[in-house]
């Protein structure tokens, strides 16, 4: 286990969501650690007792249009759904975290 997932478990484990220590200073907002975690547990049994948001947010970080929310099926009403802030969210774990989205492993 890196350095990095050992943190995330440590800081879920306590119920921690403010920040994470991901790259040297930066500091990861609980709303993106939140996303990939949703994400990860949609990964690992299908669904996830997301808020709406979380779950629209983590679908698009999966490019998994299954998993968006059955009131927000259609992708463009879905990403306006977002709004700004969380479109940010996506983009961002898209572009520089997806090294922390666990594939479901095969058993």
């Amino acid at each position: 286990m890196t350095l990095l997932r050992a943190m995330l478990a440590l800081k879920r484990k306590q119920g921690e969501r403010r920040t994470v220590i991901t790259r040297g200073e930066n500091l990861m907002r609980w709303e993106i650690d939140k996303i990939i975690e949703i994400a990860n547990c949609i990964e690992r049994t299908g669904s996830s007792p997301a808020s709406m948001g979380e779950a629209i947010a983590a679908a698009f970080v999966l490019n998994r249009q299954d998993c968006l929310p059955e009131a927000y099926s259609d992708m463009v009403e879905a990403w306006d759904r977002l709004g700004t802030e969380w479109q940010q969210y996506v983009r961002l774990i898209k572009r520089d975290y997806m090294h922390l989205i666990y594939p479901e492993e095969e058993g």
